[in-house]
């Protein structure tokens, strides 16, 4: 039941046990006696819930942090005094999710885009097969989103997890949490407005089966409603590859974080997080592939996506997580060894993935910039790259057809 709607019809429920989901706004206990009030979204006013030491999971039901998700079952009683109209006599609650500590839950001002939010949850939840959890992680300081999502937690509770935040945190922070409290086998992230296929569960863990359950699968995407093509490859399709063995997956990787699904144990084993306060995309991916056995290349199209997502934040900050890349190598020993693969990989993102971010915004003045930046950093760290093997291993790819032959005359064309 909705809160908004227990308010309408109390009178006529007093007495009668009752469930209501939501989220934990406060929580305090007194010793044998707990206090917790409950917001799903629906009204503006919470309800208090009262639980004791006769529940089973009450030092758990203590520990509650606030934006807690939970399900209460208890008794709608009218107290004797105090300013609450009623209250609930909790008989059994349910922790869906305890809150991380310091994202606490706050109240909600206005509306952001939540349109998107619908399509991507709608896509999920249409999925035949039901054997994934959903997390959101609601990061913005003055939104309605929380309210917003109240009808897909009321439908989904044993699905859905919700951490939300009082104050805007950066989308690395941000994914950093869904990392943190994922169960699942593998990961899978997406942004609002992203549309996993109808049959998605299907296609995914037919791949997963059929290749001996992959540490990291790269599928191919469709980009509808901006770029209306889907995403290139350099690897081959339909390969198990062996990163350390096959070394030309740190050179050919894909650069998008979301056309891949990861195996979490990987992540969480070599303790591998995004970089606070950016979002390094690449970073995480990158500090991924020395750890993994297998990687396949799907050809199946699973997810339709909106726009790239790095468009979103300033572009240059693009550029800058190279230097953690090289680190990242370097600390464990492997910079020398794969220094063909990332020299490529370095000199083809900067001159050519990261000049098509540039030149949509029309910014001439940007774009020259951007092309003195790139220039800078090729030529200092890799004055030879022109004799870079992959620059003939791979020679369908675009960059090594529109630009590695004539480089200069490719920048001069790009301005």
């Amino acid at each position: 039941m909705l809160i908004k709607k227990l308010y309408e019809t109390y009178k006529a429920l007093v007495g009668q046990e009752i469930t209501l989901k939501g989220w934990v706004r406060t929580n305090r206990d007194s010793g044998k006696v707990g206090f917790i009030s409950l917001n799903d979204g629906s009204y503006l006013d919470s309800i208090q819930v009262v639980y004791n030491q006769e529940i089973r999971t009450f030092n758990e039901i203590k520990s509650l942090r606030t934006g807690s998700s939970i399900a209460v079952t208890g008794v709608l009683v009218l107290p004797d005094k105090g300013k609450e109209l009623f209250e609930i006599k909790a008989t059994n609650i349910k922790i869906y999710n305890n809150a991380v500590e310091q994202y606490p839950l706050q109240k909600k001002e206005h509306s952001n885009d939540n349109n998107k939010l619908e399509v991507t949850l709608n896509s999920i939840l249409k999925q035949k097969d039901k054997d994934y959890e959903i997390i959101i992680v609601d990061d913005k300081a003055k939104d309605d989103t929380l309210e917003y999502i109240t009808k897909f937690f009321q439908e989904h509770s044993d699905t859905i997890k919700v951490i939300s935040s009082w104050k805007e945190i950066e989308t690395a922070n941000a994914w950093n949490l869904v990392l943190s409290n994922a169960k699942g086998t593998y990961v899978l992230f997406l942004q609002p407005g992203y549309k996993l296929i109808n049959n998605f569960m299907e296609n995914i863990i037919q791949e997963i089966n059929n290749n001996d359950e992959p540490d990291l699968i790269e599928f191919m995407v469709q980009y509808s409603n901006v770029y209306h093509h889907i995403s290139s490859r350099r690897l081959k399709n339909n390969n198990l590859y062996h990163p350390l063995l096959n070394r030309e997956v740190f050179a050919l990787i894909h650069h998008s974080l979301f056309n891949k699904l990861f195996k979490r144990k990987i992540i969480t084993s070599h303790k591998i997080t995004f970089r606070r306060s950016n979002r390094f995309d690449l970073l995480f991916i990158y500090k991924i592939l020395p750890w993994i056995e297998t990687l396949y290349t799907s050809t199946k199209i699973l997810v339709d996506i909106e726009i790239e997502p790095f468009l979103n934040f300033n572009s240059f900050d693009f550029l800058k997580q190279w230097v953690h890349i090289y680190n990242y190598y370097k600390q464990i020993n492997l910079a020398r060894e794969l220094i063909e693969e990332l020299e490529y990989a370095f000199v083809r993102f900067h001159y050519y993935t990261f000049l098509k971010v540039i030149a949509p915004t029309g910014n001439k003045v940007l774009v020259k910039k951007a092309i003195q930046e790139v220039t800078n950093k090729v030529t200092k760290r890799f004055p030879h790259w022109e004799k870079n093997q992959y620059l003939n291993l791979v020679p369908d790819d675009l960059f090594n057809k529109d630009v590695a032959k004539d480089w200069k005359k490719y920048l001069k064309n790009f301005v």
